[in-house]
């Protein structure tokens, strides 16, 4: 390749470095922020925060135990959208149904071994599982608290921050 040539490539990648760089930095930005949620003044036990871009893009989202959350990725800009969502908390009555009857058959599985012989270890494993999950289905079920339609999409939301790296929000959800 002659001098002549090497200098042009060089013109041009300096051209369209120049150009594409500062498009590099155009995209949102994102952060950690965290904070409280609560309803009717209390700490809302458990949930689901998204925090909605202004432009296109995914909505960060945290689970919320209660009343805390912390999310790594919220977009850090002026008038986020805020929704905050429990319906999912309710709808486990068919799952907790089946888990209870896949726990009762696995019990029953084991107490027609031998006595003192143990249960294999799958088995074994997978009744602790099917606790740990029964365990928590109730749980949710139980902090169920059905919020105002308003604040489950980003369209309704009273709900708007201007969010910052390590920001500390306090989110409060009213009774309509």
């Amino acid at each position: 390749m002659s001098t002549g040539r090497r200098a042009v490539s060089l013109w041009q990648f300096v051209c369209v470095a120049c150009l594409v760089l500062p498009l590099a930095g155009c995209g949102a930005k994102k952060g950690q922020i965290s904070g409280n949620v609560t309803y009717d003044g209390k700490p809302l036990k458990r949930g689901k925060i998204n925090f909605h871009p202004s432009g296109k893009g995914k909505p960060a989202t945290a689970e919320i135990e209660d009343g805390e959350f912390s999310v790594k990725d919220a977009p850090l800009e002026k008038g986020v959208k805020v929704t905050v969502i429990t319906g999912y908390l309710q709808g486990a009555q068919g799952d907790i149904n089946q888990i209870e009857q896949s726990i009762k058959q696995d019990e029953f599985a084991i107490s027609k071994l031998p006595p003192g012989t143990d249960p294999p270890p799958d088995l074994a494993k997978s009744l602790e599982e099917k606790k740990e999950r029964l365990k928590r289905l109730k749980a949710d079920q139980a902090a169920y608290i059905k919020l105002p339609a308003k604040y489950e999409k980003p369209e309704t939301t009273p709900l708007s921050f201007d969010l910052g790296k390590g920001d500390k929000i306090e989110v409060k959800v009213e009774k309509d």
